[in-house]
């Protein structure tokens, strides 16, 4: 049987060469279009990843990595006005987290040319955190000024 089929083959290849030719390039066709994807997407990959290097450094450095390097840490008297209440670990995972999200906010200002203006508001902020801790102790003055 096998014998009979590759003589069978061998005669249909002498009968209809032409059609073999279509074949044969047909499959050459499918395989230049394979190579010509293949390069186009190597050469997508290689813009990629010569885009991922240049990147980097023509960006800032992420103000997460180096806050320190960007702006300067904010002033020790910060972590009062945020350590309020609640367990240590919380209070200290709150006030670093507070003071990482000022130092970014503080980073992004300051390369926007902004921060002065951005201080004045947060001392303003500051203000109306810490008051109402003042006025508790007068309940009389604080009915009189809501009214």
């Amino acid at each position: 049987q096998v014998s009979l089929c590759r003589q069978v083959r061998s005669l249909e290849a002498h009968m209809y060469p032409e059609k073999l030719k279509v074949i044969a390039q047909q499959v050459q066709l499918q395989q230049q279009q394979e190579q010509v994807r293949l390069l186009h997407q190597e050469k997508l990959e290689r813009e990629q990843q010569i885009r991922t290097q240049l990147l980097p450094s023509h960006a800032p450095p992420a103000p997460t990595h180096h806050p320190t390097v960007i702006v300067p840490a904010p002033p020790p008297s910060h972590h009062v006005t945020v350590v309020t209440m609640g367990p240590s670990s919380v209070i200290n995972t709150v006030s670093t987290s507070r003071q990482n999200l000022d130092t970014i906010v503080q980073a992004i200002q300051h390369i926007e040319g902004t921060q002065e203006k951005q201080l004045q508001e947060e001392e303003q902020r500051r203000a109306v955190i810490v008051t109402p801790a003042r006025a508790c102790p007068e309940p009389s003055a604080s009915d009189t000024a809501s009214d």
